[in-house]
């Protein structure tokens, strides 16, 4: 009886196939740090799969929109204050000392005119 060596020879399409039916997944970290305090930290994730083997990896580890935490809130901006018409007789805002003409300038194009407003102003609004 005559033994018959076979060689299992793989065409690149069964390997392509067998790659996205199974999933390949390459984790990487690399972290740099200088008398303990991390200077540069990366991490890498690559996955080599087919859609749907790619699902079913996310969904076992949190990937997927459902599983994945909510988005953060976006960042509000406190109400600006309405823009206040000039006077007819605007104060002259530079008798305060320190406040020249350019700081005056800046005050009426954020529409402070009058010592009153700029005296409800707090230290935030100014």
């Amino acid at each position: 009886m005559a033994v018959e060596k076979a060689i299992a020879s793989s065409s690149l399409v069964e390997v392509i196939d067998r790659i996205l039916d199974k999933g390949i997944v390459i984790d990487a970290w690399a972290r740099v740090s200088l008398v303990g305090i991390e200077l540069l930290a990366i991490e890498a994730r690559v996955v080599i799969a087919s859609v749907d083997t790619f699902l079913k990896y996310a969904e076992a580890i949190g990937l997927t929109p459902l599983a994945a935490p909510p988005p953060p809130a976006p960042l509000v901006r406190p109400p600006q204050p309405a823009v206040a018409v000039k006077p007819e007789k605007p104060d002259d805002l530079t008798r305060i000392r320190g406040v020249g003409a350019g700081i005056q300038y800046r005050l009426n194009r954020g529409g402070v005119w009058t010592f009153a407003q700029l005296a409800r102003m707090t230290p935030e609004g100014i």
